[in-house]
């Protein structure tokens, strides 16, 4: 369904934030 669709793209946007957060804080 089209919800689905939108979750699953916010749910990508959350794992690249967090992955650039643990990059920079890693660094």
């Amino acid at each position: 369904s089209e919800a689905s669709i939108v979750f699953d793209e916010a749910e990508n946007r959350l794992h690249t934030i967090k992955a650039v957060m643990v990059a920079t804080l890693g660094s």
